[in-house]
């Protein structure tokens, strides 16, 4: 369950070395936090990131009264788009928020999110760069297919689809998103996948076995790890349905994350072409435009989803200059291209090697990595030193850098 987090945390961890009061807020359209009972698109206006710092802001106020807290420093922390708002909190209601720290947060709004593959791609090329052209071949292999109905009765095959693979662009962009992204699943949690071989260096050994001649096949090969049932519906009509469906559960959330999209963030994962990614520009932004489109309203093109991250950025700052923000980051993290590249004055940045995203958000624990404990440490002692008022020493810098060794004991770089 998610409000576990609370407890099952770093963060609930060192609210608890303090003592502190605790609270884990429901955003609103989420849970059971419903204004208008279902999620039709004209219900939706109400579901923005404006309202939803509204409604922290209201809570805050409110606890204060309730419990009596006098000059209270509330420290609001998150991760993904939930550092966000705790650095948009942070941002625009200084009064209210002392402090915030955000695990993989991404503050720039961009419909054209294409360096999220690439960044993936990046991770791939540090482990073995042979892996990323063996890759990049084997989806062009699959591409000049495409217009074959025989290879694509082959791929129907391969892939284990419920229905066979017709020559349709978003049936196909759908298929190609759905394997990158498992591409995409070991780097971002590179460091917490329990399952032996499902990490960059097992896409890499499926991906270069030349035993297996076809390399539309080895990339079937690396997807059946992610085939939980007897298919994979691949179809676009199947995927935007679940983005149309507006009736009420608790526990869906893909509708209203998709309209937070299509109105105010973008951050759409499509490919480039060249050799800048390893997947080609297979993907096209007018593939989540036509879900924008077709889920919500017609208006919803490339252009208004431009206009509305332009908005947000201007809204927020893009980059915010505010003070006692920390960011956390993984090296392999592809949302950090979309974030902080220096913390403005009085934040900090914690870049840890070798994982990915939101790495630094579970409790310290005997099996956690060298350099996350490191950065816990560090995380610790900053939010000490800000919750007591001490300033960092001068010799201190705001970025720092916790790697592995082949002893495995970190080494820290201030710079």
């Amino acid at each position: 369950m998610l409000e576990q987090f609370i407890t099952y945390s770093f963060m609930g961890d060192e609210a608890k070395k303090w003592r502190a009061a605790s609270f884990m807020l429901e955003h609103r359209y989420h849970g059971k936090s419903v204004p208008k009972g279902n999620f039709k698109t004209e219900n939706l206006k109400y579901l923005t990131s404006k309202q939803a710092l509204a409604d922290v802001t209201y809570f805050i106020t409110q606890m204060n009264i309730q419990h009596g807290f006098k000059n209270p420093k509330w420290i609001v922390f998150g991760w993904s788009y939930g550092g966000s708002l705790a650095t948009w909190m942070r941002y625009k209601y200084p009064h209210l928020v002392y402090a915030a720290v955000g695990s993989s947060t991404p503050l720039v709004a961009n419909a054209d999110f294409s360096a999220y593959f690439q960044e993936v791609t990046k991770a791939y090329a540090k482990v073995d760069p042979k892996c990323v052209d063996v890759i990049r071949d084997a989806f062009r292999s699959m591409s000049d297919g495409m217009k074959d109905e025989t290879k694509r009765k082959h791929y129907t095959e391969h892939f284990k689809l419920c229905t066979p693979l017709e020559d349709n662009k978003n049936d196909i962009a759908q298929l190609y998103l759905r394997l990158a992204y498992e591409f995409a699943y070991v780097v971002l949690g590179r460091e917490l996948i329990p399952f032996p071989g499902i990490d960059i260096e097992g896409a890499c050994k499926v991906m270069t076995d030349d035993k297996v001649k076809c390399p539309v096949q080895r990339i079937a090969n690396w997807h059946s790890n992610f085939i939980m049932r007897k298919c994979y519906d691949h179809r676009y009509e199947t995927y935007l349905e679940e983005v149309k469906n507006t009736t009420y559960n608790k526990w869906r959330s893909f509708r209203q994350v998709y309209y937070q999209s299509c109105t105010e963030t973008g951050w759409y994962h499509h490919t480039s072409s060249g050799k800048s990614d390893m997947f080609g520009g297979r993907i096209p932004i007018d593939f989540f435009a036509n879900i924008c489109k077709d889920a919500f309203d017609s208006r919803f093109n490339v252009s208004f989803m431009e206009s509305a991250a332009n908005e947000t950025n201007m809204n927020y700052g893009g980059i915010p200059d505010v003070s006692r923000v920390m960011y956390v980051f993984g090296e392999w993290d592809p949302w950090r291209s979309v974030s902080i590249k220096e913390p403005p004055k009085g934040s900090v940045a914690i870049y840890i090697k070798g994982v990915g995203h939101r790495s630094d958000i579970f409790p310290t624990s005997v099996y956690s990595l060298t350099q996350v404990k490191k950065a816990h440490d560090k995380m610790s002692r900053v939010l000490q030193k800000w919750t007591t008022g001490k300033e960092q020493r001068p010799e201190e810098k705001s970025i720092f850098y916790f790697k592995e060794t082949s002893n495995f004991r970190a080494k820290i770089e201030h710079r």
